[in-house]
């Protein structure tokens, strides 16, 4: 309860202060109750990085297109290169790769 609490602060001062999300964050950094971690999500996340998770999990493209709510040409796309992964669907296989509970409760 006391970091959802100290996170609203933060969050709402954030707010009155600037517009910007890199503020925010410069905000996160300075005090002492937080750790901020920010990745280049997009740039990591390609083809070769799906095709590597997938195979990791022994998933087949159907199957990985079902939990993330695409068609399995999308996926065979991704693999290849051909289209871009970005927005929430790079964020979440992202998160599926570096968290087991995301793993956990999404497969189960």
């Amino acid at each position: 309860m006391a970091f959802r609490t100290h996170f609203n602060k933060a969050f709402f001062r954030f707010f009155r202060r600037t517009k910007s999300l890199n503020n925010f964050i410069d905000i996160l950094k300075s005090s002492n109750h937080y750790s901020v971690f920010y990745a280049e999500i997009e740039n990591e996340v390609n083809g070769e990085f799906v095709k590597n998770l997938r195979k990791k999990l022994n998933m087949t493209q159907n199957l990985l297109a079902s939990v993330l709510g695409v068609t399995k040409k999308t996926i065979e796309k991704w693999e290849q290169g051909v289209n871009p992964i970005k927005g929430c669907s790079a964020r979440l296989l992202y998160l599926i790769n570096k968290k087991h509970i995301i793993r956990y409760v999404l497969f189960f």
